[in-house]
């Protein structure tokens, strides 16, 4: 039986990483933890004509709410994000998010996810 395993790309650390299943368009929420108050990461799907593929728009953000607007995200091949996106703050670490997003059918997303630790953020 393996103890504790610590994944590491480069110099971030992973925090987590999945896939999950979206439905209609409807938002996905990570809320994160860290004992220190929660961050909740809202991602949003639109479809909005006269908009490239795949777009990744930031919305509404506070200190414990992020909000990510995903427009054009229908590809059967799928579209990701070439480099980690800076989320917010965990256990004091800048927070990214790596993704890559396919639509093999009209009705649902295929949403894969890695969630990385960077350095210390500084106040």
């Amino acid at each position: 039986m393996l103890g504790q395993v610590e994944l590491k790309v480069g110099n971030y650390s992973v925090l987590d990483s999945g896939s999950v299943m979206v439905y209609d368009n409807e938002p996905l929420e990570f809320c994160l933890d860290d004992g220190d108050g929660k961050l909740t990461v809202r991602c949003v799907f639109e479809e909005i004509e006269d908009v490239e593929t795949g777009r990744l728009l930031e919305g509404e953000s506070s200190d414990n709410e992020s909000t990510w607007r995903f427009v054009n995200f229908n590809s059967r091949l799928g579209i990701g994000s070439r480099k980690p996106v800076e989320v917010g703050v965990y256990n004091e670490r800048k927070l990214y998010l790596k993704y890559f997003i396919s639509t093999p059918k009209n009705a649902y997303k295929v949403f894969h996810y890695t969630w990385y630790l960077g350095k210390v953020a500084r106040g």
